[in-house]
């Protein structure tokens, strides 16, 4: 199949890589198409904002975390998030159940149950995009982890 950089082609490219995978890209696609790629709609941004704006308030008396806490801080936030948005379901009864398409998320599902390999390599990435090029920081404030929102 010869093909050319426009979007038909890409999408023959994608129907073929999920049409083969039984695994985590089959997961995203089949996510996707029941939810439309995202947990919460990006026109809904009253909700975005609220929801960071809750969890940052909740932990802004945390002064700092060390990199080897940052995972589990990770998951926490995960969590959080999760409640949030179950708590935003019960009083807007008549909008999609965000928690249940968040805990659906092939994604999500992947970074709550890792292995020891993919922790180590989920905890260098997080602290990488939050930390910068900073390596050899031992520690974060948690002003550094929310602002990177």
């Amino acid at each position: 199949m010869e093909l050319q950089e426009n979007p038909s082609d890409i999408k023959k490219i994608y129907d073929k890589v999920i049409e083969h995978d039984n695994g985590f890209y089959n997961e995203i696609a089949k996510w996707h198409k029941k939810y439309g790629g995202m947990v919460v709609p990006l026109y809904d941004t009253d909700l975005y904002y609220n929801l960071i704006k809750r969890i940052a308030r909740e932990q802004k008396n945390q002064d700092s975390i060390a990199k080897e806490q940052v995972y589990d801080y990770f998951t926490v936030l995960l969590e959080e998030i999760f409640v949030r948005l179950k708590e935003n379901d019960e009083y807007y009864v008549e909008y999609e159940k965000f928690a249940d398409i968040f805990t659906e998320c092939p994604v999500i599902k992947k970074l709550k149950e890792p292995d020891a390999i993919k922790r180590k390599i989920y905890t260098e990435f997080i602290w990488e995009l939050i930390n910068g090029n900073n390596v050899k920081t031992k520690e974060i404030s948690m002003k550094n982890i929310i602002s990177s929102f």
